[in-house]
């Protein structure tokens, strides 16, 4: 079954601020995860301030640690172009930076407020699960986490992008494209339905629910790198399915692909 994606990416635009539905499902994503969060520490006895505190923390090394990976992936191009450092609103975040920027900043605020880090990762996985679900939703809106060539494959699950802001590659515009999105919704989903299942056993060892959650996230995301272009089932930050705004790529701005969309769909480093 293939879907056909015509809307356009972009809601509103004034002058270089935009407004796209990929920013409004990564607004309700952390929005939904905080709350989320809060509901979990109160169940385990965590006043919810307490979380919420610790979760500005992590969210702020979350977005350090994405663009510092970022550029330092792409070293030669920033040390040419050093006032693009910070400009993380052209695009160019690093999903792996973020993951350890959010802990070493909930770490930090954790150490400060002499809480056992356990129990808030516990609280955290989950949390981070349902908060990259929905993220993906934005993703699937925007075509920037793309999927293989899905011509000949009738009964699987593609989607078809065709408008000039969608964020694939110009070469996959148009054409079927394995529902990568969709796919990782469904692990994560899985995920956090066996994390539900044995969570009273898990909650008997303090960072059990984060460890395990953690290992088998890694596990769910191999096997959509078999939908990803090429197929090569490569597994690593540079295999797995295309992403723009992931993997320590450069996506560029929704202006610049409209007018001029590169061959990759993403600015070379």
């Amino acid at each position: 079954m293939t879907l056909t994606f015509a809307f356009d990416p972009v809601i509103a635009q004034w002058g270089p601020f935009q407004l796209g539905w990929h920013g409004i499902f990564t607004a309700l994503a952390v929005m939904v995860a905080l709350w989320l969060a809060g509901r979990l520490a109160m169940q385990r006895g965590i006043p919810s301030e307490v979380v919420y505190g610790i979760a500005g923390w992590s969210i702020a090394g979350g977005l350090i640690g994405a663009r510092l990976f970022h550029v330092a992936d792409h070293l030669s191009y920033y040390l040419e172009n050093p006032l693009l450092i910070p400009a993380i609103w052209e695009g160019g975040i690093a999903v792996y930076g973020a993951f350890i920027g959010g802990l070493v900043g909930g770490g930090i605020a954790a150490w400060r407020s002499h809480l056992d880090p356990w129990p808030l990762l516990d609280i955290a996985a989950p949390s981070m699960l349902v908060g990259q679900a929905i993220g993906r939703l934005g993703c699937l809106c925007n075509g920037d986490a793309w999927g293989g060539d899905a011509t000949g494959c009738p009964f699987c699950l593609a989607i078809r992008y065709t408008n000039q802001n969608d964020l694939l590659p110009a070469n996959l515009r148009g054409v079927p494209t394995y529902a990568y999105p969709l796919y990782e919704i469904a692990a994560e989903a899985l995920l956090l339905a066996t994390l539900w299942l044995f969570r009273d056993r898990l909650r008997q060892r303090p960072g059990l629910t984060f460890l395990v959650g953690i290992d088998r996230l890694r596990d769910h995301s191999l096997w959509p790198d078999l939908l990803s272009p090429g197929g090569s089932g490569v597994v690593g930050p540079t295999g797995g399915p295309g992403h723009c705004c992931d993997h320590n790529l450069d996506c560029p701005r929704f202006s610049d692909v409209a007018h001029d969309a590169a061959d990759s769909g993403c600015r070379p480093g």
